[in-house]
């Protein structure tokens, strides 16, 4: 995948890390990374699935191969965004701290930015090691149209970006009713899903 120009020769692109359930993807995690990566100037932004996040008691519905399955669909001819598997295969919870890590040393050199929506915002200092996270990756943080957060810690950019006001609980809901016609989802994933019999 090409990677973004920039103007100062020498000097690489930031990569922006997009981490989730995507339980499903649906359209306000594309509308997010998209503009990440318009706002931001970044290289590419990767989609990173979590195989189990902590802050989630209940679990995924769907398997981590369905949700990077979903995210590949979402994101298939999207130029800049690519699909992150860092985390699928990683027994126990996933941790976005040691998946940075770990980046900063698969891709000496590169810079990485945190995309993080506004319910993720909300819960940040809940996540393990946040100040670690904080101090050492710009926080790019989205909004969703209406009243919305507005401050955070330093480092913290707010996109300028508003984005749709669809949730993945919402669309799991739909789904589970049997609606035909779900709000919010690329064709593509909802034709994965229904595919697959997911979220019935």
């Amino acid at each position: 995948m090409p990677e973004r120009k920039v103007k100062r020769r020498g000097v690489l692109p930031a990569f922006g890390f997009f981490g989730g359930s995507f339980d499903p993807l649906q359209k306000g995690h594309i509308a997010l990374a998209l503009a990440a990566l318009r706002e931001r100037r970044l290289g590419r932004v990767y989609l990173v699935p979590a195989a189990r996040s902590p802050l989630k008691k209940g679990g995924t519905r769907a398997s981590a191969q369905d949700r990077a399955a979903m995210v590949r669909a979402g994101i298939r001819g999207r130029r800049g965004l690519a699909l992150g598997s860092w985390e699928l295969n990683r027994p126990g919870p996933s941790y976005t701290f040691q998946t940075l890590r770990r980046l900063r040393r698969v891709f000496p050199g590169r810079r990485w930015e945190l995309i993080l929506g506004e319910d993720s915002w909300r819960n940040f200092r809940r996540w393990r090691r946040w100040r670690e996270i904080a101090g050492r990756y710009p926080l790019i943080v989205g909004k969703r149209a209406g009243p919305g957060p507005t401050r955070g810690p330093a480092g913290a950019f707010f996109l300028r970006a508003r984005l749709p006001a669809v949730s993945s609980t919402d669309v799991r809901h739909s789904l589970g009713a049997g609606r035909s016609a779900v709000r919010g989802v690329p064709g593509p994933v909802l034709e994965y899903i229904k595919r697959k019999g997911l979220y019935r």
